[in-house]
């Protein structure tokens, strides 16, 4: 009688060797070399340059951030709403914000330690090194192409010290009035 082998090891054992042969990696780079070079603007042989850009670009935005004006901006009149318990997004006006602003400090200029609170918030926000004030920078809220916001916008390109051009990019004033990025 002829002795019957099972065919089902064999054929899973034929399978098993060929996903261990399509794992067995080629010879490519090690994980995130890619990246790296991406992020470096290097081109790896095998991509494309236009791949190596793209992913360059996207490596740069995510990882190579620069703050501009707006930005700075945008975060110093935050923080003034924050210390003086005014939210600047229930706000869509700047004028309206900085009158909001401006009754928060005519609050506090009735306790009798009024003057050292109200330093003590300027020096938190860095406006002593600035060289401003907090009504400079209500009045730059409100006035954001006036004289005071001329001077805030040189304070702070001299505390970024970068070119003011490419630290100007990005501010944008629509056509109501509002800031926007």
């Amino acid at each position: 009688m002829p002795s019957v082998r099972p065919v089902l090891p064999t054929a899973a054992l034929q399978i098993l060797q060929q996903v261990n042969a399509e794992a067995v990696p080629r010879e490519t780079a090690p994980a995130g070399t890619a990246l790296v070079a991406a992020a470096n603007g290097i081109v790896l042989p095998g991509s494309s340059d236009a791949r190596a850009q793209a992913n360059a670009r996207i490596s740069e935005s995510l990882f190579d951030h620069r703050p501009n004006l707006q930005e700075m901006k945008f975060d110093l009149f935050r923080r003034l709403g924050s210390e003086l318990g005014v939210n600047m997004d229930d706000y869509e006006d700047p004028h309206d914000y900085a009158s909001a602003l401006r009754r928060a400090i005519a609050k506090i200029k009735t306790q009798p330690d009024a003057m050292q609170i109200l330093r003590a918030i300027e020096k938190e926000l860095g406006l002593n090194e600035l060289g401003l004030t907090l009504d400079d920078l209500i009045d730059a809220i409100d006035d954001p192409d006036g004289k005071v916001a001329k001077k805030l916008n040189e304070a702070l390109i001299a505390q970024m010290g970068g070119d003011a051009d490419s630290i100007r990019e990005g501010i944008k004033i629509d056509e109501a009035g509002l800031y926007s990025l």
